[in-house]
């Protein structure tokens, strides 16, 4: 009687539910995954993360998800529907939860939170500028907003009008940091030589006296800002003594 041939080794691995779980895993995966808002809009942020907004057409996403162009729009009605369920899903990583009673701590809180939300999507900027509709993140950031200043001792407008100051502020020291990172790089890959031929002529004008202010203030941090993340601090932190300063008194509820 002949002997059978020795089992293969995909025979000797079981079945079914009885498989380790990577290779069903590994199975499963391999299948197309059903086309969702999340995973639309997930890819989306994507490619506008490191191909800039103007980069995000249904088509291209539609691509990047291998489907098409027309299934995108069973979850949106246009394009202005995704952009706006971009800005809110990014938003989101901006809401720091449990906000902190103290009134500073919590502004500075969500300072730093909108900063590194924006650092990781520059395009965060553009979106808020066309004025994306409120969604449900974006009315929790606000939400977090007003609590960061509820035990203010001020009036509403005032409570307002510290919300914007340090938003703004925020926005603005990013867009600077965003500014000067695009310009290092356009100078390293233009020039290598070019920041230290600039510095060397900055020195120049110092030593023959022209610049006496710049000569003790260290001009390379003010043409270049190497360390844009303490300026950041130390400028959110004048802003928030300053304005309890102009409240007169620690800013909070007298109990």
């Amino acid at each position: 009687m002949p002997t059978p041939p020795p089992p293969s080794p995909d025979d000797r691995l079981p079945k079914g539910p009885s498989q380790p779980f990577w290779i069903r895993e590994a199975e499963r995966e391999s299948k197309p995954q059903p086309l969702t808002r999340e995973r639309i809009v997930e890819a989306a942020i994507a490619v506008a993360d490191s191909e800039g907004l103007d980069a995000v057409s249904i088509r291209r996403i539609a691509g990047e998800l291998k489907a098409r162009p027309m299934s995108l729009y069973s979850h949106f009605g246009s394009k202005d529907d995704l952009l706006d369920l971009m800005h809110d899903a990014v938003v989101e990583e901006t809401l720091v939860g449990d906000v902190p009673g103290d009134w500073r701590e919590a502004l500075r809180m969500i300072a730093r939170y909108n900063r590194a939300a924006v650092l990781r999507h520059p395009w965060l900027i553009a979106t808020r500028d066309t004025g994306c509709p409120i969604g449900p993140a974006s009315l929790k950031r606000m939400d977090e907003s007003a609590a960061a200043v509820r035990e203010l001792d001020a009036d509403n407008a005032v409570r307002r009008a510290l919300i914007l100051v340090v938003d703004t502020f925020t926005l603005g020291h990013v867009m600077a940091e965003l500014s000067g990172g695009i310009r290092r790089r356009a100078t390293a890959e233009a020039n290598s030589a070019r920041r230290a031929a600039t510095t060397e002529f900055v020195q120049t004008q110092i030593d023959a006296g022209d610049l006496p202010h710049l000569a003790d203030t260290g001009f390379t941090e003010l043409l270049y800002n190497d360390d844009p993340e303490s300026s950041f601090e130390l400028g959110l932190d004048w802003l928030l003594t300053g304005a309890a300063a102009s409240l007169g008194h620690q800013g909070t509820r007298p109990v």
